[in-house]
């Protein structure tokens, strides 16, 4: 499911907790049936993930709820910590905040990157992947691909230091929260 909301609907509608119930129904069906493996949700908060909590609907969890979460976004991370106490895998989007210099360009993360010889993309990247997120990067432009792709990124002999990923942690709490795509916040 790709958002807590629906088409053509308010966002503080109040049928869209049942709509997401009905089309969680339909997911779970398809999974029954074996039409998929693995069933998920995008752009899910903590309290749409608390929908689920002992609702005699949800015989199957989310395996992954994919939303926005890069250093600059903290309060992302209440929503990675509502997965982990579900089990649910955490799926990155945005990680590089659409290149936003705010983040690109924050101290943290060009310090790291001139540490180990790699792009702070690369550093965000990584950053992401040792808290053991999945991430989604995202370019048009061949050579951003690869540089940011698995062989730089997981497989290429380098790892940020506990120091380093202190360091980008921090960023959220002393700078403005960036978002850079729509907010899953605004959904009842």
């Amino acid at each position: 499911m790709h958002w807590p909301g629906a088409g053509g609907r308010a966002t503080d509608d109040p049928a869209l907790p049942a709509l997401r119930r009905d089309s969680w129904l339909a997911l779970q069906r398809l999974l029954a049936d074996g039409h998929v493996r693995a069933i998920g949700v995008s752009n899910y908060t903590a309290a749409h993930l608390a929908e689920f909590d002992d609702a005699p609907w949800a015989r199957v969890l989310p395996a992954v709820n994919q939303f926005e979460l890069h250093p600059l976004l903290p309060q992302a991370l209440d929503i990675v910590a509502a997965c982990d106490a579900r089990g649910i895998a955490v799926q990155a989007y945005s990680s590089l905040a659409r290149g936003a210099p705010e983040l690109l360009a924050a101290a943290p993360l060009l310090a790291a990157a001139a540490a180990h010889g790699v792009s702070a993309p690369q550093v965000a990247l990584r950053w992401a992947v040792q808290h053991g997120w999945a991430v989604v990067p995202k370019s048009t432009h061949a050579a951003r691909i690869v540089a940011n792709g698995p062989a730089s990124v997981l497989h290429g002999g380098w790892a940020l230091t506990e120091a380093e990923m202190s360091a980008i942690d921090a960023l959220g709490a002393s700078a403005p929260a960036l978002r850079t795509c729509w907010d899953p916040l605004t959904v009842r």
